[in-house]
């Protein structure tokens, strides 16, 4: 299936109304059923397409810290030297504007570094909570901080979900004894393994093999902001944040890697970011493993613990 913004859509609004998801493992008979039942909704994904503009999926990243060190890191965050705290001001920007162009948020989720070391993420949750546009919210950690004061307060709402990746070098325990104390929500993923993306060296993939790689790439489906831009997946946002990824090259051929959304005016905001769903590949593609080569690795595993 190509992968633009009706088709990211129609996945979404599928799953929600018939429950189809990765368990069925055929690719072939997932992708004929998909496209069946979308068309059995299609008034209400195209309803939602060009008069909610509904977001299915997106990532607030509001720090760079985290008291981990994990090998083989998704988002990069041992590639900081001085990692810090998104302003809060600029995260509740970037939320509104987002707000503004959509009328439906299916699920915005808040991650890190570690979200827990970020004393105002109360602030980012409230905001986002508050707003009948966003459906759920979703908060990731490590496990290993327990949230203080009204950052544990703010989870107390039947929006919000806390994710917790367990991983075998660390232990959740404590931040579950404190979730079940005050009747939050939660949800452990535990994660024995993960893909290894490699490091930040260009690859020289050809054309197709970008294209291929990007296709495959589960990655490209969790739109991520981090400072006062959207880009297309977590890598794109800090390899291009760490200047490991450069800027140059990256909207050839009309093909552009991030919509800043405190800059664009508010006319272009949803062509724009309907345009991120429907690049072919982007610049961070050439600086990551491809799809097909990617290791598994030991989640979590650490090179060195670090105390915020």
């Amino acid at each position: 299936m190509k992968r633009n913004y009706l088709a990211t859509l129609m996945v979404s609004e599928v799953s929600l109304h018939f429950g189809i998801n990765q368990k069925i493992t055929n690719n072939a008979k997932r992708k004929f059923l998909y496209v069946l039942l979308g068309f059995i909704i299609l008034p209400i994904i195209l309803y939602k397409a060009f008069y909610k503009f509904k977001i299915p999926y997106i990532e607030i990243a509001v720090t760079a810290k985290c008291n981990l060190k994990c090998e083989g890191c998704s988002n990069l965050m041992p590639y900081y030297k001085s990692p810090g705290h998104v302003d809060i001001t600029l995260v509740k920007r970037t939320i509104n504007t987002l707000l503004q162009a959509s009328r439906e948020i299916t699920i915005m989720k808040f991650i890190g570094g570690e979200p827990f070391l970020y004393d105002n993420l109360y602030l980012a949750v409230e905001q986002a909570s508050g707003s009948e546009a966003v459906r759920n919210i979703e908060i990731t950690t490590n496990g290993t901080i327990l949230p203080k004061e009204r950052n544990l307060e703010c989870l107390k709402n039947d929006k919000i979900k806390l994710i917790i990746s367990e991983y075998p070098a660390v232990s959740s325990k404590r931040l579950i004894e404190l979730l079940e104390e005050n009747q939050v929500k939660y949800e452990t993923r535990q994660f024995e393994n993960w893909e290894d993306y490699g490091d930040l060296c260009k690859r020289g993939y050809s054309e197709k093999d970008l294209r291929r790689s990007f296709r495959f790439c589960a990655s490209a489906e969790c739109k991520t902001v981090y400072m006062d831009s959207l880009y297309t997946c977590p890598r794109s946002a800090h390899g291009r944040a760490l200047g490991l990824i450069p800027v140059q090259g990256a909207e050839e051929n009309g093909r552009e890697d991030s919509v800043n959304l405190i800059s664009t005016p508010k006319k272009d905001l949803r062509r724009k970011i309907r345009g991120l769903y429907a690049v072919p590949y982007v610049q961070a593609c050439d600086y990551c493993n491809a799809a097909w080569e990617r290791k598994m690795i030991e989640s979590g595993k650490q090179k060195c613990i670090i105390f915020l």
